[in-house]
């Protein structure tokens, strides 16, 4: 078997999987190594040996929780299709952030306006929600490892 690589540049596409009437579309960004490990090693020490969050975490543990995953979604997200309030279609606007990652390199992230703007009713954590949902889609599963031959690992 040979080792897939993600492309840099790609987006890739999600949806809830219980958002199914008329569904918003989240396009995430495919990291560069340095973003993904520098987002990713924000959550190290929350997780047991298993890869499982710890039960009790201080309230202290809980912001750090919330604010790497403000930094995965901002850094993450690409854009989105269908996302609104009250029928009013919410913009989608990005900001350069000159040296994000300590290489010099700029990158494009969410704006912290449009970031206000990412609620949802009757999820109190959708931000940590839609941040789990990038971080996951930047790893190849053995499945798609498996079908990378008729198909190919970007969507």
């Amino acid at each position: 078997m040979s080792l897939e690589a993600l492309n840099v540049g790609d987006r890739i596409r999600f949806t809830f999987p219980d958002d199914k009437e008329n569904p918003t579309i989240f396009w995430f960004n495919v990291l560069d190594e340095r973003a993904y490990y520098s987002l990713s090693s924000k959550f190290a020490g929350f997780a047991d040996s298993n890869g499982k969050r710890k039960e009790s975490l201080t309230g202290e543990d809980v912001k750090k929780l919330l604010d790497a995953s403000y930094d995965v979604v901002r850094f993450g997200l690409a854009n989105w299709e269908n996302f609104s309030h009250n029928g009013i279609p919410i913009r989608f606007l990005t900001d350069t952030i000159a040296d994000a990652f300590g290489d010099g390199r700029p990158r494009l992230a969410v704006s912290a306006d449009t970031m206000q703007k990412i609620r949802v009713r009757g999820r109190q954590f959708f931000i940590s929600e839609l941040a789990s949902a990038i971080l996951s889609a930047q790893e190849i599963k053995e499945s798609e490892l498996k079908n990378s031959d008729s198909q190919s690992s970007s969507t």
